[in-house]
């Protein structure tokens, strides 16, 4: 009985936060409005019911490998439990109303997004609760970032950026799990690198903006190391083979990359590796150990991860690959020139395009961030609010930190804003930088009453400025506004009947 009671007192916060996330998903609009966010839900729908039924994913852009994966395992439930009977595409261009049975697909869909959630919740549960070791505080913290607007807007829409960014958190937990181990976690670092090409499966960008992320992490490695190093970073005789090992890894790192791409997405990957060994390098010595070894083994894992995963991705994809954009990153720019289906814009040309873009927007996020009020700004006022009250606590190292968190929110905010002009969306990407410079801070408080009440008022002030003066949550709820289906443009998805559904939205318009 006492062993239960401790089951019961150690789980109840994953439970509680389970119920509350389920509750308010099926009992607002999760049924409702299927056409609402129809673009991307209809498309992973859609690829969904292909995988299914075993044909390979036709979307490759994101290219969203994990998130459609789940949305077929959702429709086999679905199927297995007799709410409805598409086993494939034909089945759906077959079915006596092909608008109810896109219906019903969204609707299965849009358990993606609830199931991400409770994933965002759980984990952030999981994490506070090891970092603070008290439940009413982590469970607080778990609610703040639910909340907050870029993950908030996730549980009403089923994209690829959620299931994206949990790897990439993934990721890099377990970066800073290796130095702060010493390096005796030497499979952390495998686990970094699988983690973070699985988040490039499910969103590519998750590449482009990588060292704004892994750059955050620094700051959570420890430079205290408790009785003596396990290595050394002073150079002798025995590092020769570890510099030769470092040097050969980097090497073939590069060689690797020449092979598989060329033009400016050589000059963005080789970016890449570059920003990687240096970041290991300095990450290394601030924990002592040997960075010739950190180097060569974060090298050597960054080849198997690649490989493993984009030879695991091409099998489940029958023989047709969904790594080209991650070979290839500049090909994702065919979606940012002026006109997207100039299949004779130069992917170089865009690129250029882009950069243009970025400098004629400098300005912009921060419009964004004070033109209305929302998560983001609420989160600066009270990072700002909170760094004039510890500036006698706060040492130059948290202050880097800060200044480095609100320039990555910016700068993750501009980038963002070379694909929409306002893409809340994204917002997850960026605002992940205010909410953990905000928790640092409060850690920072001196007392768990008083962190408990600072967490608590965050909570209270984005709820009532997204309820009280603005119904965005509400009409998100309820999948409120929108297009209309029929009367918007019509998305192309290669095996659909399209001149059936032009035929009944004639007959019924939606």
């Amino acid at each position: 009985m006492k062993r239960c009671l401790q089951t019961l007192s150690s789980i109840w916060p994953y439970l509680a936060l389970s119920a509350i996330v389920l509750i308010l998903f099926y009992a607002t609009g999760y049924k409702q409005n299927w056409p609402h966010w129809v673009d991307q839900e209809l498309t992973l729908s859609y690829n969904g019911l292909l995988v299914y039924s075993g044909s390979n994913q036709e979307y490759l852009d994101h290219p969203g490998f994990f998130s459609i994966h789940l949305i077929a395992y959702l429709i086999g439930i679905a199927n297995y439990l007799g709410f409805y009977h598409l086993q494939n595409i034909t089945d759906l261009n077959q079915s006596s109303s092909m608008l109810e049975s896109m219906r019903i697909l969204i609707i299965t869909t849009r358990h993606a997004a609830l199931l991400t959630t409770i994933a965002y919740v759980l984990v952030a549960y999981y994490i506070a609760q090891k970092i603070t070791r008290e439940r009413v505080l982590s469970f607080l913290i778990a609610l703040l970032i639910f909340i907050s607007n870029g993950v908030f807007f996730h549980f009403t829409l089923t994209r690829t950026e959620p299931i994206a960014f949990l790897f990439l958190l993934g990721s890099l937990y377990f970066y800073i799990q290796y130095f702060n181990s010493q390096g005796k976690q030497v499979l952390s670092l495998l686990a970094c690198l699988l983690m973070l090409f699985c988040g490039a499966l499910n969103k590519a960008q998750v590449l482009v903006l990588a060292p704004f992320y892994f750059t955050w992490t620094y700051y959570f490695i420890s430079a205290k190391v408790e009785g003596k190093p396990i290595e050394s970073n002073e150079s002798n005789d025995s590092d020769n083979p570890l510099k030769l090992a470092s040097l050969a890894s980097f090497i073939a790192l590069a060689l690797f990359y020449s092979l598989i791409s060329s033009g400016l997405s050589l000059v963005i990957n080789f970016g890449l590796i570059v920003f990687f060994y240096g970041l290991t390098f300095v990450s290394a010595k601030k924990v002592k150990i040997n960075v010739f070894k950190a180097t060569s083994l974060f090298n050597i894992f960054y080849l198997i991860a690649f490989e493993a995963l984009n030879y695991f991705s091409f099998k489940l994809n029958q023989n047709i690959s969904i790594f080209t954009n991650i070979e290839d990153p500049i090909s994702m720019t065919r979606w940012l020139a002026p006109d997207p289906n100039a299949e004779k814009i130069a992917m170089d040309s865009n690129a250029l395009y882009v950069l243009s873009k970025i400098a004629n927007s400098l300005l912009e996020p921060l419009i964004t961030l004070f033109s209305k009020v929302s998560s983001p700004l609420i989160l600066v006022i009270f990072c700002l609010v909170l760094l004039y009250g510890l500036r006698k606590k706060l040492n130059k190292v948290d202050i880097t930190f800060g200044i480095y968190s609100f320039l990555a929110f910016y700068a993750v905010s501009l980038i963002n804003r070379t694909r929409y002009i306002d893409a809340p969306h994204y917002l997850l990407l960026a605002e992940f930088f205010l909410l953990g410079f905000a928790l640092v801070l409060i850690r920072k408080l001196d007392s768990i009453k008083a962190q408990v009440k600072a967490v608590s008022l965050l909570i209270f002030l984005i709820l009532l400025v997204n309820l009280v003066p603005h119904t965005r949550y509400v009409n998100l709820l309820m999948r409120k506004g929108g297009q209309p289906f029929c009367s918007s443009p019509q998305i192309f998805l290669e095996k659909i009947d399209a001149k059936r559904i032009a035929a009944e939205c004639q007959g019924n318009p939606i």
